[in-house]
């Protein structure tokens, strides 16, 4: 158990049905593909209807825990890649400082090498994309 029941572990408490929770809310693991589905369900969520990341974050939050939640290596956003058609989602993670060369090259990486050139996109007006494209 650890730090359960120590001054250092006095937000954590180990319920009867066995989940962890800091301050109430579930620990998450360090587990990549828990994090994702939760980022995916939080974004699809018929309360968010296009949250942004500042208001997603704020509602998973009143339900989820994990180290660095909101920056994890160096990322302190989440970019969000919706295809229209299929309404499948990519997460990718970013930072708000991250130029325009390296976004792009993280859009080809990880969006455009599965479902090839999109016939037409669709931004939320960062004014980085307006800057370069617009």
């Amino acid at each position: 158990m650890g730090l359960l029941g120590t001054d250092q572990g006095k937000d954590f408490a180990l319920e009867a049905d066995g989940i962890l929770r800091f301050r109430g809310r579930v620990c998450v693991l360090d587990d990549v593909e828990m994090k994702r589905l939760i980022l995916e369900e939080g974004h699809q969520s018929h309360f968010s209807v296009h949250p942004g990341m500042t208001k997603m974050y704020q509602d998973l939050k009143e339900s989820f825990w994990w180290s660095e939640m909101k920056m994890v290596e160096g990322h302190d956003a989440i970019w969000v890649v919706v295809d229209r058609l299929t309404k499948s989602a990519h997460f990718l993670a970013v930072s708000l400082r991250m130029s325009m060369v390296k976004l792009a090259q993280l859009y080809i990486r990880e969006t455009l090498r599965l479902h090839g050139v999109p016939s037409s996109i669709v931004s939320d007006w960062d004014p980085r994309f307006r800057s370069r494209f617009g």
